[in-house]
C-alpha cells in the first residue's frame, strides 16, 4: 500500500499517481472509522459530501460517498462542482457530525485532495487528521453503490442555496439589490463562477464573470488569488471599470 500522509486538515497527492480511486477509498474508510469511533453529542451520523472543478473530482466525491454510506452514515452529496464553504455551511445546517470535500485548493491542476471539515463546519484539527492517518487500513473498505443507494443512504442536495440565503443576511441586501452596483469576478477558472450572478440575481446590480470556463487546467496557471494570476483580467478590467472586483481560488474558499 502506499503510504499516505495527512497535511493542513486533510491530503493532497497527484492525481492517477497517489490520488487514485483505491487511495481516495482507503481515506474514506479511515475516516468513517474515525467518526464512527468519535461520536460528537448534539450531531447525526450525516456526512455531507462536495466536490470542485478538476479532474475526475465529482467521480471521487461519488466514491466518498459510496464509502461513507457502506459504514451506515447519512451522506448529502451535493449534485454539481460546489464551493467549500457552501459545504462547511452544510455540515452545520444539517447537523453533521462532518464534511468531505474533494478539492486541493489553489495547488496546482495536476493534485486533487480530501479536505476535511469537523462537526463545527471548519477545518479539522491536526489532532483529528493524525488520528484518521493511523486508522488507514484497519478495516476493508465497505461501500454501497450510488446506482442502489437509497434516498436516506445517499441524498443528492444542492447546498448553496442555503448558503446564499445565509449570506444575505449578514448585510442589509435590500440595499444592495437596489444599488445597481456592477460587480467583476475573476473566478481563476475555479468553482465559484456563476456564484456571483446567483447571489445577486434578480437585483439591479450586474456582474461580469472572468475566466468562468469548467476547464480542468484552470487556463494554464494555479487557481490562487494572486497578482500575476489575474493579470489578464486586470488588462479587461482598465477598458470595463467595475464598481467591485472579487477574486476567488479554486474551490472558492
Amino acid at each position: 500500500m502506499i503510504p499516505i500522509k495527512f497535511g493542513t486538515d486533510g491530503w493532497r497527492a497527484v492525481i492517477a499517481d497517489q490520488f487514485t480511486f483505491a487511495n481516495v477509498e482507503r481515506v474514506a474508510q479511515a475516516t468513517a472509522d474515525y467518526w464512527s469511533a468519535n461520536p460528537v453529542s448534539g450531531t447525526e451520523r450525516k456526512v455531507v459530501v462536495g466536490y470542485d472543478r478538476r479532474f475526475f473530482s465529482d467521480q471521487f466525491g461519488q466514491r466518498v460517498a459510496e464509502v461513507l454510506a457502506g459504514n451506515e452514515f447519512q451522506v448529502v452529496l451535493t449534485p454539481d462542482p460546489t464551493p467549500t464553504p457552501s459545504v462547511s455551511f452544510a455540515v452545520k445546517q444539517h447537523g453533521a457530525i462532518g464534511g468531505v470535500m474533494i478539492t486541493a485548493s489553489h495547488n496546482p491542476p495536476i493534485f486533487n485532495g480530501f479536505k476535511l471539515k469537523s462537526y463545527y463546519g471548519g477545518s479539522a484539527d491536526a489532532a483529528t487528521c493524525q488520528a484518521i492517518e493511523s486508522l488507514l487500513d484497519r478495516n476493508p473498505v465497505r461501500a454501497i453503490p450510488l446506482t442502489t443507494a437509497k434516498g436516506d443512504q445517499i441524498a443528492i442536495e444542492d447546498v448553496r442555496p442555503a448558503h446564499y440565503a445565509a449570506l444575505k443576511k449578514l448585510v442589509d441586501f435590500k440595499l444592495v439589490a437596489r444599488s445597481k452596483l456592477r460587480f467583476a469576478h475573476e473566478a481563476l477558472f475555479g468553482v465559484g463562477a456563476g456564484c456571483f450572478e446567483q447571489l445577486l440575481r434578480g437585483t439591479t446590480c450586474k456582474v461580469t464573470t472572468l475566466n468562468g470556463a469548467h476547464d480542468v487546467l484552470f487556463g494554464g496557471i494555479n487557481p490562487e488569488p494572486v497578482k500575476k494570476n489575474y493579470a489578464r483580467s486586470s488588462a479587461f478590467l482598465k477598458k470595463h471599470p467595475h464598481d467591485i472586483c472579487l477574486v476567488t481560488d479554486g474551490d472558492a474558499d
